[in-house]
């Protein structure tokens, strides 16, 4: 039979039943009369769109009895029906949904007023429930139940099921449906009282009634289903009435119920083709479960083509037995899977992981290693033999003297694969002190008087890249400096134990005491560096200047040359510092918050509308570049100086605070080496202490890049050796192996060369 029909005509039975809504007695029978459109066998191609769900459809002069009809005491619902969207027949009880908004509110789980959420193309609309129960939305519009809210935000032609929307529509960031079962849990649903109650009496009185199992509550259970869903042609799933009852169906035995078949029996049982007298008509529908074999018959059969009977249990195991069966089967099917079908399963997807990973080992060295490159650093020789590549011998020379042949060789190299040595590969060279200093000739220093006697601190702020860490220490060592090293708390395991070997080794290496976990632009990275100042000043070593320097720079000098330099400087500092442009204000003029972002850097401070005081003690604010070169007596100022302190606090929220802190305090009248706020601009040109090129200006100020850029810096290629020896900076950044090692090996190089022409030219006169 079909069953959408099926189930509209038992409704028609049900809606003979008594009602508590006289008014509306005679539409909702009409209603319930089938439409043509309804009536329409569901094919298999189309079993899900044939779906009978429960709403409140009530019209519109129903409404106006909905306060009176509706009262506690009432003992029936009052049922109606109506098409929507060609193939879902709209169900629902009046006022049921917006009694249920009621419960809730009565039982204090929602007060009026309180406000409910949906979620509509990543849209949230908003809407306020009211004392009787009902919805009102931001457009002053009054819904009675949450699927007319959805239903008005959706569209008319949309049909929306109670269930859905109280799946749908939030509450204190749960869905509605979650407080409603909570509720039923506790034994509060909505009862239906009929002429088949036992204690009528007490269901009109509005006591509360515990479902029975017996026959007579037939009529009340069915009026108790909430979604029917047709699955397929043979199949009714009434889920509503499953969720209900599964923990008291999880105790119950239904073995007697695995060889059954059900169906609905809408005139009071028996099958099709039987004339009243044959299936003795009952007034009220039941359903009625068919064994196979079986030879017991059911209440009400009599006919003699094959008995029926009807177990205790019987609504149960034809309401809900057949997908309580079904789904328990399918836990127990799950949990009875062959032991050694997984295993064979297992098996054979770990055979073809493990024979992927040898076809691409195979690929990576017949196709990848062959085309490999990997360029030594200057000096070293052991150590590093566990590489498997082509190395390649470079000619600085021909490099630096722009040789065209030569500098072909290393553009084409930089279109090969490029091998690095990893963090680990310095903890191996490392391992042993005494072999890693020999081997990097880091006793084999030379030194002049004139340097020993004008010692150097260095501060170097990194992250990554240990083998470039201790490249730029060898090229910049002296042992009679002092150098801090302050890594980065969110360094790799392997970057710390590679800095803490070097420091372990070096005996004029150390790291600073107090680490940071430094974020671009913000002010953990001027910390870093402060740290490490203050280590310094308490070094047995007498420095006379500090310089900072990161990862990625390098020297363009020996330390003997550099030396010569600073004693020119007799006790100025060398930095940029320069009046703010109207745009580099905004990182200062404002407060700034540390932010995550889905970029590069993870976190960063990001401007807020919140402006900032005015900088203490009536300092100008100078822009400049993190990098300096300072005196001891500056350093030592700035330490116990208050009104430094004072101004450190007040750039704690500004963006990148590096930029402008030493560009601003070199300006302040009465420090050591102070420049006077009437001097001119010193940009990066100007000082000496890192060359950078930019971008915008190659081709103006400098010549192009090389190399590559990265965020307009451009990152040196071995074309520009002759130029950055040339151009007469002391240090130059970007620099990194991954993009050009012929440079960085290179500049070893003539920094080395350098380094022993003068101590020959020492020696021998």
């Amino acid at each position: 039979m079909d069953l959408v029909k099926a189930y509209v005509t038992m409704k028609e039975k049900l809606s003979t039943q008594p009602t508590s809504c006289p008014e509306m007695g005679q539409k909702s029978i009409d209603t319930l009369k089938p439409a043509p459109d309804i009536v329409k066998e569901p094919a298999a191609a189309s079993v899900r769109k044939n779906t009978l769900t429960r709403r409140d459809v009530l019209p519109e002069e129903a409404i106006s009895h909905q306060g009176s009809s509706l009262k506690p005491g009432n003992t029936s619902e009052c049922i109606s029906f109506r098409m929507k969207a060609g193939d879902a027949l709209i169900q629902g009880s009046a006022g049921d949904s917006s009694r249920h908004l009621s419960e809730l509110i009565q039982r204090g789980l929602m007060a009026p007023g309180s406000v409910l959420q949906l979620q509509f193309k990543s849209h949230w609309h908003k809407a306020h429930v009211q004392a009787n129960g009902r919805i009102k939305d931001s457009k002053g519009r009054v819904h009675v139940a949450p699927e007319h809210w959805l239903e008005s935000i959706l569209g008319k032609n949309i049909p929306v099921s109670s269930a859905y929307a109280w799946d749908k529509v939030m509450f204190r960031d749960k869905p509605l449906s979650h407080y409603l079962l909570n509720t039923e849990s506790a034994g509060h649903l909505p009862q239906t009282c009929s002429e088949d109650h036992v204690d009528v009496q007490r269901c009109q009185a509005g006591a509360p009634l515990e479902p029975t199992l017996t026959e007579a509550s037939t009529l009340g259970l069915m009026r108790n289903i909430r979604i029917i869903h047709l699955v397929n042609d043979g199949e009714l799933m009434p889920t509503a009435l499953l969720e209900r009852h599964w923990e008291k169906l999880l105790k119950m035995d239904f073995s007697e119920c695995e060889d059954w078949q059900w169906e609905v029996d809408i005139s009071g049982g028996g099958g099709r083709g039987r004339t009243d007298a044959d299936r003795g008509v009952t007034d009220s529908p039941t359903l009625t479960l068919a064994p196979t074999g079986s030879s017991t018959p059911v209440p009400g059969n009599t006919h003699g083509s094959h008995d029926r009977r009807t177990p205790p249990n019987w609504l149960f195991c034809g309401a809900v037995g057949e997908v309580f069966m079904e789904r328990e089967q399918l836990k127990n099917e799950n949990k009875m899977y062959p032991l050694l079908h997984r295993l064979r399963h297992r098996c054979f997807l770990f055979s073809l992981s493990l024979l992927a990973v040898c076809l691409l080992k195979l690929v990576y060295v017949r196709v990848t290693v062959r085309d490999n490159i990997y360029i030594e650093p200057y000096g070293i020789t052991v150590g590093l033999s566990s590489i498997h590549a082509h190395r390649y011998d470079v000619n600085c020379t021909a490099i630096y003297e722009l040789d065209p042949v030569e500098i072909g060789k290393s553009l084409e190299i930089k279109r090969k694969v490029i091998v690095n040595v990893d963090d680990d590969a310095t903890i191996d060279l490392t391992s042993d002190c005494r072999t890693f200093i020999k081997t990097r000739g880091y006793d084999e220093v030379p030194v002049r008087e004139s340097e020993r006697s004008f010692p150097l601190a260095y501060s170097l702020v990194v992250h990554k890249n240990a083998p470039m860490v201790e490249r730029i220490l060898h090229a910049i060592y002296a042992p009679h400096n002092i150098y801090c090293i302050h890594y980065d708390h969110k360094s790799s395991p392997a970057f710390i134990k590679a800095i803490q070997n070097l420091a372990h080794c070096i005996h004029n290496v150390f790291i600073v005491s107090k680490l940071e976990s430094v974020e671009y632009a913000h002010i953990s990275r001027l910390n870093a560096d402060l740290n490490c100042l203050s280590d310094l000043l308490r070094s047995e070593v007498k420095w006379k200047y500090v310089i900072n320097l990161c990862g990625q720079d390098f020297p363009l000098r020996t330390n003997y040359e550099l030396v010569m330099e600073l004693k020119q400087l007799n006790g100025s500092n060398m930095l940029e510092t320069s009046q703010p442009s109207e745009l580099k204000k905004q990182r200062f003029l404002f407060q700034h918050q540390l932010k995550n972002v889905p970029y590069e850097y993870h976190r960063i401070p990001v401007k807020t509308k919140v402006a900032k005081d005015l900088p203490p003690h009536g300092i100008e604010v100078f822009m400049g570049s993190a990098y300096f070169v300072l005196s001891r007596n500056f350093v030592t100022h700035i330490n116990n100086n208050q009104l430094a302190k004072d101004f450190l606090a007040w750039s704690a929220d500004t963006y990148s605070p590096d930029e402008h802190f030493w560009a601003t305090l070199v300006r302040v009248p009465g420090v050591p080496g102070h420049i006077p706020r009437s001097e001119a601009d010193i940009t990066d040109l100007k000082s000496k202490t890192r060359l950078v090129k930019w971008n915008y200006l190659e081709g103006n100020l400098y010549p192009a890049c090389t190399g590559t850029h990265m965020r307009s810096v451009c990152i040196y290629g071995a074309a520009e050796l002759r130029w950055l020896l040339s151009f007469g900076h002391w240090f130059a950044n970007k620099f990194d192996p991954k993009v050009d090692p012929i440079l960085i090996k290179c500049l070893e190089e003539k920094l080395m060369e350098r380094r022993h022409n003068l101590h020959t030219l020492n020696t021998s006169g």
